[in-house]
């Protein structure tokens, strides 16, 4: 594979298209974690066999934002080894040294992307992966191409190069956003970014593959609670959003990765699109009890 990394001493021999290099699952040190940035894995990376995640292999795209860094966390906490698609080599490079020092093998990191096809498709070859996490996302404020490069193109790339290995790949989990059935949603005011995740959704669920699907539309995402971080609640496809649907409310990005997660075993979320959101003074009900209502 082009670009492989094992140490700091090596550099990609491809200019930095979608590298590689090891990762191991134990925590990174930092005091100062910024905007999403940070990847604090488990301290112990602990073998799935026996449970219900035994057997499967993750491939994370959007590892280091904010969503794709919980989703890491809740695959190491369940015992699924992770590789991990990220944007910037020499960020990860920053975060992980310890772990590239180690020369342990959990992980790998693949440096690329998303709007290129070639970049998403060494990875998904590459990795080794039977199930896939897409917790992209741009911001729109700052890029207005963003939602048509990332959340739409971006995912169709992901799509398509999830397509080509055949039976290998098992499932693909996206997240999106609650609104995305909303023309009118207030985040559209940002170019269009819940119509062209919608795009994404229907380019998913359109892909005709023999590989199962679950599209995961959270309410307003957040870092750490404000109060109690509330029981999470789950519904089908336009539950929440504008009247006279629900309000759409808010949920940690943490809960939001424990129902990717959990997705990958719980055949009552395979071929589904869940809304979830966290709901409070409400009494906590198991995801797999929710799900089975949808």
């Amino acid at each position: 594979v082009p670009g492989v990394v094992t140490g700091k001493a090596r550099t990609p021999r491809d200019g930095g298209r979608a590298g590689r290099f090891p990762l191991v699952s134990r925590a990174v040190a930092d005091d100062t974690p910024s905007d999403g940035e940070v990847v604090p894995l488990a301290d112990t990376f602990v073998s799935a066999s026996g449970s219900p995640y035994e057997g499967k292999r993750a491939l994370v795209f959007g590892a280091t934002g904010g969503t794709g860094k919980e989703i890491v966390k809740e695959c190491n906490a369940q015992g699924i080894p992770c590789s991990l698609f990220v944007r910037s080599k020499q960020k990860a490079q920053e975060m992980f040294d310890a772990e590239i020092e180690t020369g342990a093998v959990v992980n790998e990191v693949f440096e690329g992307d998303v709007s290129k096809y070639e970049d998403v498709l060494r990875a998904v070859e590459n990795s080794g992966c039977n199930c896939i996490m897409v917790a992209t996302g741009c911001r729109p404020a700052l890029d207005p191409l963003g939602p048509f490069q990332v959340d739409y193109s971006g995912t169709a790339n992901i799509v398509s190069a999830a397509n080509r290995q055949g039976a290998s790949v098992e499932h693909v989990v996206l997240v999106t956003s609650i609104g995305v059935d909303d023309i009118f949603f207030p985040l559209n005011l940002f170019f269009g970014v819940l119509f062209w995740k919608k795009r994404a959704e229907e380019t998913l669920q359109r892909s005709g593959s023999n590989y199962k699907y679950t599209i995961v539309r959270p309410g307003g995402l957040q870092d750490e609670p404000k109060g109690s971080p509330g029981a999470v609640r789950l519904g089908p496809a336009d539950t929440y959003g504008l009247p006279p649907r629900k309000a759409p409310g808010s949920i940690l990005r943490s809960q939001v990765a424990e129902i990717c997660v959990s997705s990958l075993a719980e055949e009552a979320a395979f071929n589904k699109t869940i809304e979830c959101v966290a709901a409070n003074d409400e009494p906590a009900l198991p995801i797999a009890e929710q799900l089975e209502a949808i």
